[in-house]
């Protein structure tokens, strides 16, 4: 039991690492904008695809740059085509809701069109694909093992990316306050995009994470974005690191329970924990801000921290 139990715990983190990437790249579009971005899940199925096609004409090594670079030009296209015209407008929010999930359908059928309803699997090396680690009774995936290195170190270079470089600073000021900002000369209209192209950019890794161990099929656009949906209003949207613990709890709770139950009551059960704990807590498990901001004023900090980066820039 302890080693069965240990192995399932591995499958979950390995798949909470697919859903921390994504909630954290939907958490980011949310706090920023505003928008409930359902389109999300239309970028991760976009970045799958074009995973599938190319696998088997060219390396990988150039087929997954080509699917991240793809879902970044999608999530711009989405803001630049679909939600900035209704920004324009002044649409209400159930407008950008509609929207959203037009481009989710539109997507989906797109891809049903192309290549059939039928899940299909990327073809990765087979130490990746199949490969496991054994100890005693304790089976590993590779692939699991290589999922969560890759989320760890990718949420970490985007919380590094926030914290110390101007346009992260910038962008963490508009969330916090972008009446101030604008009035500081912080537009907007220019960073939006930004958001929206590095929020794709890890919906894509999470498409690439995916395709390891799950079939690509169109319909699992919109399953995906309900999960992340959940992992991150259960972790919260207080930080990065918030939502992706979210996604891991997610994880977890999807495949642990294997062990007592299975089928849909497995799933049933991890949805049923996850509302209990929004009934309990409802910012989620960490709902805290950034703490080193501290005071009344956290945007005027941020730009302070701007200003002291762009001076040592042109100090060097």
């Amino acid at each position: 039991m302890p080693g069965e139990f240990l192995s399932l715990l591995s499958i979950g983190i390995g798949l909470g690492a697919v859903y921390a990437i994504g909630a954290v790249g939907l958490a980011l579009i949310v706090r920023f904008t505003g928008i409930l971005h359902f389109a999300h899940g239309a970028v991760f199925v976009l970045a799958s695809y074009v995973l599938l096609t190319f696998s088997s004409t060219a390396a990988l090594g150039l087929t997954v740059p080509a699917s991240l670079v793809v879902s970044g030009a999608a999530g711009w296209l989405v803001y630049e085509g679909v939600y900035r015209p209704l920004e324009r407008r002044r649409v209400p929010a159930l407008g950008f809701v509609i929207a959203s999930f037009g481009v989710l359908i539109i997507a989906e059928n797109a891809m049903t069109l192309a290549f059939g309803s039928t899940a299909r699997s990327v073809s990765w090396p087979g130490e990746l694909a199949s490969g496991a680690l054994r100890v005693g009774s304790v089976t590993v995936r590779v692939a699991d093992c290589v999922a969560t290195a890759i989320a760890l170190v990718t949420i970490g270079a985007l919380a590094w990316y926030r914290h110390s470089t101007r346009t992260g600073l910038l962008l963490r000021a508009l969330e916090r306050n972008k009446r101030l900002a604008a009035d500081l000369g912080i537009s907007y209209r220019r960073y939006a995009p930004v958001i929206f192209v590095i929020g794709s950019l890890l919906a894509g890794i999470a498409a690439v994470l995916s395709s390891f161990t799950v079939p690509i099929a169109p319909a699992g656009g919109l399953s995906w974005t309900v999960s992340v949906y959940i992992a991150m209003a259960v972790g919260g949207t207080g930080s990065i690191w918030s939502a992706a613990v979210g996604g891991l709890a997610l994880g977890i709770l999807s495949t642990v329970p294997d062990l007592w139950i299975g089928g849909s009551w497995n799933t049933a059960l991890a949805f049923g924990v996850l509302v209990l704990v929004l009934l309990v807590m409802p910012n989620g498990l960490l709902p805290g801000r950034d703490r080193e901001l501290g005071g009344a004023s956290p945007a005027v900090l941020l730009l302070r921290r701007v200003t002291a980066l762009s001076g040592q820039d042109r100090s060097q």
